[in-house]
């Protein structure tokens, strides 16, 4: 399986530090050509480092005189457009009250988090799956299921009632996070 990295305009500009700080370059393309206002799916192709030759039998210290990055875009994968629904940790969604001491777990146990905690239908987006969602900055991961989800059906948590009743249904574009 290949993995990728997504890099923001802050990552480049991180990575365009310690280049400065450790006297690196980066090629064949400058930081400032890779920057982009979104997040751009990276996959670093091949990382090179060169060496300055040392003078001593004994070298303790390498000095990295060169970086080069290599990078290639990534095409996000479509899984098709999904019918997303919101749930909180409450009674409303879960059946669940505060007291009860499984309430703000999920089916694989751990505690829900906004911006990252999504249910799915497990037949089709087993748990741990990470996907964006259209229009929504974050990645989520799969770490629920619900009783009415079925298919093609997300329920995305957020923690308070009145934001996710608001959300109702929205039906979005949904992509894997490889």
């Amino acid at each position: 399986m290949k993995r990728s990295t997504r890099f923001t305009l802050e990552a480049l500009v991180g990575l365009l530090v310690v280049a400065t700080l450790l006297h690196l370059t980066i090629t064949p393309q400058t930081v400032e050509e890779q920057m982009t206002a979104e997040p751009v799916p990276l996959k670093v192709v091949e990382l090179i480092r060169k060496e300055v030759p040392q003078k001593t039998p004994e070298p303790v210290e390498v000095e990295v005189s060169e970086v080069v990055v290599k990078v290639e875009t990534i095409e996000p994968k479509s899984l098709g457009v999904f019918s997303i629904t919101a749930y909180t940790a409450g009674y409303e969604s879960t059946g669940k009250t505060p007291d009860h001491p499984l309430y703000g777990v999920t089916w694989s146990g751990k505690v829900v988090k906004p911006n990252h905690t999504i249910a799915a239908d497990l037949n089709v987006l087993p748990l741990g799956t990470k996907v964006e969602i259209e229009g929504l900055p974050y990645t989520y991961t799969v770490e629920d299921k619900g009783g009415a989800i079925n298919g093609n059906d997300l329920d995305l948590y957020i923690p308070d009632l009145k934001e996710a009743l608001a959300w109702g249904r929205r039906e979005r574009e949904v992509y894997i996070v490889e």
